[in-house]
């Protein structure tokens, strides 16, 4: 059991030292060190017991995180990426989590809309501003499928299978509307959200794939399919046999999990 303590303690310094933070929340460092809550229990009474170990600060579940803390992660992980990169980008580059950004902004175009404003007025040498207008310029036209912008009537529902909004994201004409919709969306992506698929089957986890972290290294992560977030939690699931949900809605801002929403994440790819 020592062994173990002395292991979890190293495994969170390292971590926060990664992340460049004194204060480690244990959602962060789940994901980065992919050690299970039974782990750290069976060794310490709490998570603060971990980190005073460890010489760090524990971030507090409910803390609200300073509008300051958010904007300056965004404007060093959009450095780092040299370019305004994706939500799930920004998550992974920094202690900050999905369930922060979800609670605080309603969308990811309103979280870069807000750090452009912060940026003007607390970082204006920021060098990727015009990326950043670019990225927030409204869409030239729409989808040659989308409905007009007058009200359209509907129609009672009849037999004909349904679909969802219209999309128009290369060759999906329609957004999801289940977990299978979710599942070929993330085909068409995966590539370019920096990930490669292993397997894809029946049971849990959905998924086995590998993540792109830099330096020409990839890690395994374990994924769950989900319509929206919540499900997972509906369906009773084990969050430590898996490492990442993904899914086309996020509704879950206590999820304990990484959320890949695809809503989200395609939104600053090519091919809309």
């Amino acid at each position: 059991m020592d062994d173990d303590r002395e292991a979890l303690i190293a495994a969170a310094r390292s971590v926060a030292e990664r992340l460049g933070v004194r204060r480690l929340g244990m959602a962060a460092f789940r994901r980065e060190a992919h050690i299970s809550t039974q782990r750290i229990y069976a060794s310490f009474e709490s998570w603060h017991a971990l980190c005073v170990a460890a010489g760090l600060e524990a971030e507090e579940q409910n803390r609200r995180v300073p509008d300051e803390e958010i904007f300056s992660a965004m404007r060093a992980a959009f450095l780092a990426a040299d370019g305004i990169c994706s939500q799930t980008d920004v998550v992974r580059r920094t202690p900050i989590s999905m369930n922060v950004l979800r609670r605080r902004f309603c969308s990811w175009n309103d979280a870069l809309a807000a750090f452009r404003r912060w940026a003007r007025a607390n970082a204006p040498d920021f060098p990727l501003m015009d990326a950043l207008e670019a990225r927030l310029a409204p869409s030239r036209g729409p989808s040659p499928l989308a409905p007009a912008a007058a009200a359209v009537p509907a129609w009672p529902p009849g037999e004909g299978r349904a679909s969802g909004e219209v999309l128009g994201f290369r060759a999906m004409v329609f957004a999801p509307i289940n977990e299978s919709g979710v599942i070929a969306l993330f085909g068409m992506a995966a590539a370019e959200l920096g990930y490669r698929i292993e397997t894809v089957a029946p049971g849990f986890p959905d998924c086995t794939a590998r993540r792109h972290v830099g330096g020409g290294r990839w890690e395994s992560v374990r994924v769950e399919f989900e319509y929206r977030s919540h499900s997972f939690r509906e369906h009773g699931h084990d969050p430590d046999g898996c490492d990442v949900i993904v899914c086309w809605e996020h509704d879950w801002p206590d999820c304990p999990l990484e959320v890949l929403a695809l809503r989200d994440a395609i939104a600053a790819l090519p091919g809309r």
